[in-house]
Formats: C-alpha cells, structure tokens, sequence
C-alpha cells in the first residue's frame, strides 16, 4: 500500500493498442491508450508474438509518464480465451491453469492480458488478477435451449463493464450486488442487454452470433430462413456472411456509418431513413429490457444504461417512453472496464470478496436432466 491506498495497474489489450491504467484506491491517477505499430504487429505470425513488441511500448508509456510502481499491491489485466466460468476475480500466476490457456488460444490479444501482467509483476512486485472475463458464463439453461437440438446459446456480452456497472449502482444504495435484481444495458460498438438476478448475468444477448437488437456494426436479430436462403444463393462466401452479422452490419449496412452523433445530426437534418433505423434501434433494445424484466419475473430493482450511446440524449428521452414503467433508470453512461478491472483486486487485496482458482473445466458441460444431448453432440 502507499499512503494507505491500494496501488493498482491496469492492462486492457486491444487489437491495435493496450489501455494502461494507474489507480489509488477508486481514484484513477492516470491513463493512456497505447497505440502500437500497426506494420509490426502485422508481421507476428501469432498474437502471441505481439507480446515483446507491446511489452516495450508500454515500458516505454510508463518510463515516458514518470509512473511510480514501486511498492504496487497489483496488477489487473484483461483476458480471454478461456472456458466458460463463473463471474469474480481469478488469480494470474506464471504457473497456473488460467496463464497456461492463455498461452494456447489466439482468438484476440486480450490473451496476452495475463502474460503482460506477469512480465511488469516480475519487474515492479505484486500479484496479478483478471476480472470478469469475457468467458463469464452464468446463463440459466432455459436461456440456453434453442429450437435446435444440437445447437445451444452461447455466454458472449459484456460481463466486466455489466457487472462493474451494478456492483456500482448496488454501493450507491449501500447495497450489495448480490442483493438486487438489475437490468444492465450495454450500448456500444456491441449491444448486450443481461439480466442480472441476485449476483448472477442469467440471462443476456449473443452480440457476436447475430443475437439480440441491432448494434452500430452488428446486424443483430435477422430471420434464419432469409439467412439460409443468401447462403446458397451463391452470391455470398461465408466470410462475407459472417462479416455482416458482426462487423458490417447494423448502422454500418443501413446508414454507411457507425457513428451515433452522425446519424442524429441527420435525423435533425431531416433524413427519414436514419430516423427509422435509429428509433427502430431504440424499440428492439427496449423489447429486449421488456423481455429481461420477463425472465425476473417482474421484481426489477432498477434498469442501468451504460456504453458509449448511452449519452445520447435522443436516445435516452426516447426509450424511456418504453421502458420507464419497468423500474427506475440509472445513467451511467460510458465504459467502466478499467474501472472495473482495478476495482475487482481491490476488493480482493481488501478481502471484502475472495479470489477464485481457474480450473479450466467449464461451468455448463451439457444439461443434466434424462434425455438431454451430451455435450459433444452440440455444434454450438
């Protein structure tokens, strides 16, 4: 500790730059995105071979900065690629099973989080932690059916800036998380709306399969059949597909733009189609809310907006005409993932929650009633 503040560093590996973070306690004492280059890390056959190259500039952010880490309690990076597991904060050492995973998936640079901690750990002291990762699975198992059999809903949103987000709210009341039934709603470049009853994200959009509402790249819910017809029409590959569910899709395919603050400026300059397209947005997120408040049986403590769009005033003037009725709405608009990374080891170096051991053994291996499909049945 240092003036009896927790000192904690964070890491967050993007795909051209790394946010780093210093933080006394709750208060963020400096920040900087890191940009890397591009060309460079362009010739890394693997993401992994990223890790010298990112390592030296953000050596060089901290030297450049005149960062003090000596004596830092921790640091607290970003991962990914790996199971399915419950949310809380996990332990990062260089020997265990969480570092290890890391070392073999390439899905996306937050897999180098962990190896970047234990580099500038090996430097300054300090343990290494990770906090609600993206592989965060609390689905209910009636979230997971479809009409498929062989096919099952997937955990992918947004758990770390969801759950920071009402961990927050839960503090503001002078209650706890776990005490509450929230609505949480992530609107960004990915639009997840959860579910989060009693500590737990059981129910939540698939942002990245072409689940939910529509987002500024992503095309969100379309119908099967109108897909499956464009996939053998021999117009498409199946990259091209894919890239329009995920990529190109949403705002991108509709108004040639992801930009919210372009699309209200020509809804104020009178375009009709970008009205349509942005207000229909703003319906399908609030039938999503609607059908969140669904899954809790009616008993929602609140609905927390949050995410870059979130503080778009037109946004927020509009649903609120749908959604109001459900449950007070909270704005906290912006992104909280750093936040949420430091807050979650302070809250274990505090021993206000405990540190939990990565196994690498899934938390859903299949549904356990008579007659189900085993898990290797699933192509999902």
């Amino acid at each position: 500790m240092r003036n009896n503040k927790y000192v904690v560093f964070v890491v967050n590996p993007g795909s051209t730059s790394t946010k780093i973070a210093l933080f006394e306690n709750d208060q963020k004492i400096f920040q900087e995105n890191v940009n890397h280059d591009i060309k460079e890390l362009q010739a890394c056959r693997t993401i992994h071979d990223q890790l010298p190259k990112r390592m030296a500039t953000i050596l060089n952010a901290i030297s450049d900065h005149h960062l003090d880490l000596s004596g830092i309690d921790a640091f607290a990076a970003r991962a990914g690629g790996l199971v399915g597991l419950s949310g809380g904060v996990y332990r990062i050492t260089e020997n265990n099973t969480l570092y290890e995973t890391t070392l073999n998936s390439n899905r996306h640079p937050n897999v180098l989080g962990p190896q970047i901690v234990i580099e500038l750990a090996k430097i300054y002291g300090g343990e290494c932690f990770t906090v609600n990762p993206p592989d965060v699975d609390e689905l209910c198992d009636y979230e997971r059916v479809t009409g498929f059999k062989e096919l099952f809903r997937e955990s992918r949103g947004h758990p770390l800036n969801h759950k920071e987000n009402c961990i927050r709210y839960a503090q503001s009341i002078n209650k706890h998380y776990e005490d509450l039934n929230l609505i949480c709603v992530h609107l960004g470049g990915g639009v997840t709306v959860g579910a989060h009853c009693k500590g737990k994200l059981i129910c939540c959009n698939d942002c990245l399969s072409g689940d939910g509402p529509m987002a500024p790249t992503r095309s969100g819910w379309v119908p099967s059949s109108e897909i499956v017809k464009m996939c053998f029409s021999n117009t498409y590959t199946q990259e091209e597909i894919l890239n329009r569910i995920s990529k190109c899709g949403g705002f991108t395919d509709h108004l040639g733009t992801a930009d919210v603050q372009e699309i209200v400026k020509r809804i104020e300059a009178g375009d009709e189609y970008a009205a349509l397209i942005y207000n229909a947005f703003i319906y399908q997120v609030a039938k999503q809310i609607g059908a969140c408040s669904v899954v809790l049986e009616g008993h929602v403590d609140a609905i927390i907006l949050t995410g870059g769009i979130a503080k778009d005033d037109y946004l927020k003037k509009q649903i609120r005409k749908y959604i109001e009725w459900i449950a007070p709405i909270i704005d906290q608009a912006g992104e909280y993932e750093m936040e949420g990374l430091a807050s979650g080891a302070i809250r274990v170096l505090s021993k206000a929650e405990p540190v939990k051991e990565y196994t690498g053994i899934p938390i859903f291996n299949g549904f356990k009633c008579k007659g189900a499909p085993i898990l290797k049945d699933y192509k999902g």
